[in-house]
């Protein structure tokens, strides 16, 4: 029984990455109202897998690696959907694609260098997930978003500074990394 409550929140995170597809599919067809439902599933699960892991103790390499890609393939995909359709500007989503490509980039360069480190999300990381991740439900087009469409420039503000911020973050703590004076990484 043990064996299968380790697994649950990679489980989860597959679920996440599994319902990318459907997501792009319901914004691409129109079907917004349903593209929100599947997406707030998707995000909770991420909330869920954290929280499973940490009650119970739980990591895993492959955990640590699977989990902020899952953020980054859901958050990217429904950035880049969103604006293509019109509904999102296009540089708000290309500020979430550059920050995510100069990690992506940043881990496979320490790789190739031979550097370990471990994944550890900071807090401005944790930070810059939660406001993408509500910034970009504020874009569907759906009844109950149109109640916050005030909302948006301010969140939309703060999710661009949380998003430089944390991309400047993690490039320091990876160029840190590089050198040789970080300790334990990202």
């Amino acid at each position: 029984m043990r064996a299968l409550f380790v697994q649950i929140p990679n489980i989860l995170t597959g679920i996440r990455i599994a319902l990318i597809p459907l997501i792009i599919h319901l914004l691409r067809s129109g079907q917004h109202s349903q593209a929100l439902v599947v997406f707030v599933i998707a995000a909770l699960t991420d909330t869920l897998d954290g929280l499973i892991a940490r009650l119970g103790r739980i990591t895993s390499p492959f955990g640590t690696f699977l989990d902020p890609l899952a953020d980054k393939l859901l958050l990217n995909a429904t950035y880049t959907v969103l604006a293509l359709n019109g509904g999102l500007p296009m540089w708000l989503a290309a500020v979430v694609w550059l920050r995510d490509l100069i990690i992506v980039l940043g881990a496979a360069a320490l790789h190739l260098k031979g550097r370990r480190w471990q994944v550890k999300p900071a807090m401005v990381g944790k930070a810059t997930t939660l406001f993408q991740i509500i910034t970009v439900g504020l874009f569907f087009e759906v009844p109950i978003t149109r109640l916050f469409i005030n909302w948006q420039p301010f969140m939309v503000t703060i999710t661009v500074v949380l998003t430089l911020w944390s991309g400047l973050y993690y490039m320091a703590a990876g160029l840190n990394i590089l050198r040789g004076t970080a300790a334990n990484g990202l």
